[in-house]
């Protein structure tokens, strides 16, 4: 069941047992905290604050999406319209949106492989990523440019005819 804009989807069952995220001191966590007490978290609700990295991959309703940071990431498994609200998924040429997930965690889902992963309840985008430069410093063009005439040099060397 969607809600919102923000991708915020309502929990699934009737009458469902209320909850409190957990993390350090009932905060957000970061995928590496997940990563590195897996067990600690395992059947919890939790809160998880990451950048979106790869590809959003869809399976009919729901979908996986990895979210990361600059350690781990854990793969996300939510309903496609919360995930229909990021834009920029993170790679070489960009930093992706930065979400908050809310959901179950699964040290190794049964359902899934056996793998860990969330199912959220909620992901909502809390910063957009955006397009990242990587400039060529002047001195690898200076390096290329010298190996490059190095390069030619030696060619027209090796052409050149012999004497016999």
């Amino acid at each position: 069941m969607a809600g919102g804009p923000t991708g915020t989807v309502a929990p699934a069952g009737e009458g469902a047992a209320p909850w409190t995220p957990v993390g350090e001191d009932g905060g957000v966590l970061a995928p590496a905290q997940l990563v590195a007490s897996p067990a600690r978290y395992h059947g919890r609700m939790v809160t998880l604050r990451g950048e979106v990295i790869g590809s959003i991959m869809l399976r009919g309703g729901h979908g996986w999406v990895n979210v990361g940071d600059p350690v781990a990431a854990v793969g996300v498994w939510a309903p496609a319209a919360a995930l229909r609200v990021t834009r920029f998924s993170g790679g070489y040429a960009r930093r992706g949106d930065t979400v908050l997930v809310t959901g179950v965690f699964h040290q190794a889902c049964p359902q899934h492989g056996g793998d860990p992963d969330v199912h959220a309840s909620s992901l909502q985008v809390v910063e957009s990523g955006a397009p990242l430069e990587h400039p060529v410093p002047v001195w690898k063009w200076a390096v290329g440019a010298t190996l490059l005439g190095a390069g030619a040099f030696l060619a027209a060397v090796a052409r050149r005819p012999t004497r016999r």
